[in-house]
């Protein structure tokens, strides 16, 4: 039984998203740089939550199939906030966050390198704070939070 979080995470900054930088986990910034926007990162502060774990079969823990879920949480970032034109700048923004959530639409079968027999699915949740969100240092920028459910059928 291996939980496929760090691959999952892998895959999902490997994903192309025209003008959007997706980042893993090891590369989360603690200030995010105007030049290096648009950027898609895991949210540093609650990244995983929502755990839930369900025995599917009955038997022995070591091999009794399971189900897990759990929301991953990630920031999107487009520009940073007190550059003069933050509302002409807005409805890109919004595209290119729909734009993300289109990825995460039409890729619903993430290549996760699973050594077992695995599977795991992931779908958009919700999208929430439309508007001014920080990055890690507290500078804020145009963006969004987003938040994906995955669910991993384990053993």
């Amino acid at each position: 039984m291996t939980i496929q979080i760090t691959d999952l995470v892998d895959a999902i900054s490997q994903l192309e998203i025209a003008g959007v930088r997706v980042l893993d986990m090891d590369e989360i910034k603690p200030e995010v740089l105007a030049r290096e926007c648009p950027v898609l990162m895991p949210e540093p502060l609650n990244f995983v939550s929502n755990i839930i774990v369900t025995r599917d079969t009955s038997g022995a823990a070591s091999w009794a199939k399971k189900t897990i879920q759990y929301t991953i949480n990630y920031v999107f970032l487009y520009a940073p906030v007190g550059a003069g034109r933050e509302l002409q700048k807005y409805g890109e923004m919004v595209k290119r966050a729909f734009a993300v959530l289109d990825v995460f639409i039409s890729h619903d079968d993430l290549t996760v390198n699973t050594t077992y027999d695995e599977a795991v699915d992931i779908s958009p949740a919700s999208v929430t704070e439309f508007g001014p969100v920080p990055d890690p240092a507290g500078n804020q920028y145009l963006g969004c939070r987003m938040q994906f459910v995955v669910t991993e059928f384990i053993n």
